[in-house]
Formats: structure tokens, sequence, C-alpha cells
């Protein structure tokens, strides 16, 4: 098959045939690669890890109705609720709080390697506003009327830490800014045992495609730019003229030569 492009003509079979004779080139490569990726993603990318835990939001007036009365608005509401509850308890006021019991329960000097610390005009030291919060995210589980709540910093316990504070908190900051919330705690936030950030594998064989592509495209570009002709019919494809003659290359036996 071949394609014309701009006056060029590519023949796929000569690249495939060019590629397989490179296939050691292209394989050292991809194995290269890939190990570089693998120890730069072990041993010099930060560590992540996040926890998560989860409360189960109600509309408030859903309780003061018998469980016959509950309407398939009621869910609707606390869904809606979900949503609404994941933006307030991002906001900067209830994090702050949150940052300001990290830091009362931390030493300064270990909860300092995670986040910027900024002392107030009277000494007292702070996380700096947004710090917390961009470790942390809301999503309503499959939509339904259940809020998780995940956390991801350089330290499991920090981040189990902070995803507890939050739980603790929800209830007492939504109801001093909504009125009133109903939400219940599912489950407590654990301890991470592993990382979640990077994934060796994933970037090992990112590393493997790189290098495969890589050294695909070197060999393919080196092929299309050499002047080298291997056969007649490079001389007609790439000139249109006509071959006149070709001379076969022989092995001299006798001197052990070829010409």
């Amino acid at each position: 098959m071949e394609n014309k492009d701009n006056g060029m003509e590519i023949d796929l079979t000569k690249i495939a045939a060019v590629l397989l004779e490179n296939i050691v080139f292209i394989v050292l490569c991809m194995v290269i690669f890939g190990g570089i990726f693998f120890f730069v993603s072990k041993e010099v990318l930060p560590e992540k890890f996040t926890t998560s835990a989860s409360m189960y939001v109600t509309n408030s007036n859903k309780n003061q109705r018998s469980t016959d009365d509950i309407m398939i608005g009621d869910i609707t509401a606390s869904q809606k609720l979900v949503e609404t509850y994941s933006v307030i308890l991002k906001n900067d006021i209830v994090m702050d709080v949150v940052g300001d019991d990290l830091v009362a329960s931390w030493d300064a000097e270990e909860l300092g390697k995670y986040f910027t610390l900024q002392p107030d005009d009277e000494g007292k030291l702070h996380i700096k506003s947004g710090q917390v919060a961009n470790c942390v995210s809301f999503a309503a589980v499959n939509e339904t009327e259940v809020l998780k709540v995940s956390v991801t910093t350089g330290n499991p316990v920090l981040s189990r830490d902070i995803c507890k504070l939050i739980i603790e908190r929800a209830q007492a900051s939504l109801t001093e800014i909504m009125g009133v919330a109903n939400v219940s705690k599912l489950a407590d936030p654990k301890i991470p045992t592993s990382r979640s950030y990077p994934n060796n594998k994933k970037n090992a064989l990112l590393g493997v495609l790189v290098g495969m592509l890589l050294s695909c495209g070197f060999v393919v570009l080196k092929h299309l730019m050499s002047n080298v002709v291997t056969d007649g019919e490079s001389i007609t494809s790439r000139f249109d003229l006509p071959i006149l003659a070709e001379i076969p290359g022989y092995e001299n036996e006798k001197k052990g030569g070829s010409r």
C-alpha cells in the first residue's frame, strides 16, 4: 500500500520492513524508557495518600413526617442538598477552621512540611488560606444522598486527620451557615496503607509506550530522509526515470570479497 503526500510516495510495506529490521533498537528503547519512567515514579515524584469518608444527607423536613409520607421529592431534595453542602464545606471559612484544628493538634514543624504556616498579629500560626481546600474533594456517590469526602496529602495520617475533622465539623458548620443541616456520618476515615500517587506500574507502561513511539518515529524518519538507493524501484519512485541496467553484487570465493 502506498500513500501519496506532497509528491512523496510512502510504501507502507517498506516501512514495516524497516521497523522489523530495527526491532532490536526499538525494543531496547522501550526497555530504557520504561526503566527511566519507573525510576522517576518510584524515587523522584512525591508520594500522595488518599483517604475518604462518607456522610448521609437527609432533607430537613423528612424527619417531621412518618415513613409513609416520605415522597420522591424528599430524595430529590436530599440529592440537591449534597451539591449545596459540597460547595459550602469547601468554602475557605470552613476549611480555615479545619486548618486551625490541625495547627492545634499537629506539631508545627511537621505540619510545615505540607502546608505554609503564617502567623497572625498575635503570633498565632494559621495554614495559608486555600491550601487545605486544595487537598479536599467532595462528590455524590452515584447520584445518591451520600456525600463522599476525599483528602489527598503527602502524609497518610495527615490525610486521615483532615478527613476526620471535616466530618466532625460538618454538622456544626452547615447549621451555622444554613440554619439547619441533617448529615450523618456513615464511617470513620482510615489511614491509607498504600499511596494513591504515583502509580509505578502505570508510569512504567507509559515509558514503554513513549519509547516505542519515539524509536519508531526515529527509524521511519531516518528511512524517509535517507538518500541511499537500495534497489531499482527506489530510483523510479523518486526520480521517475527508467532503469537501463542493473549490476548485481556477487561474492568472490577466492579472495573472500564481494563485487
